[in-house]
């Protein structure tokens, strides 16, 4: 009974804290970059295009797992990755209108 348990941690360590986290990151280290915004774009947009990819009509299995299921995990994948860098852009933007407010108004 406790294998279950685990395994149901570990995908939701696969699908949904480690992609999170990896977008966390990938925006924090962009921080200081004129032009990091972009990677937050560009997740979007490639999640779009997997979202869509998944409803694509395809019955090809490979090692049991259909390319719709596939695209499916892939597809969450990248939105989480998507939502950890658009949280941390929203996060940097608050953080740098306060600081702007705070020199303005000393």
């Amino acid at each position: 009974m406790s294998e279950s348990y685990l395994q149901i941690a570990e995908n939701y360590l696969v699908l949904f804290i480690l992609p999170f986290g990896i977008g966390v990151i990938l925006r924090t280290l962009l921080r200081k970059r004129k032009k990091g915004f972009i990677i937050t774009i560009v997740l979007g947009v490639i999640s779009a295009i997997m979202y869509f990819m998944v409803y694509t009509d395809s019955a090809a299995t490979v090692f049991g797992i259909t390319y719709r299921e596939s695209f499916a995990f892939w597809s969450m994948d990248v939105l989480m990755v998507f939502v950890g860098s658009l949280i941390t852009e929203i996060a940097l933007a608050i953080i740098k209108r306060k600081k702007k407010n705070k020199s303005v108004s000393a």
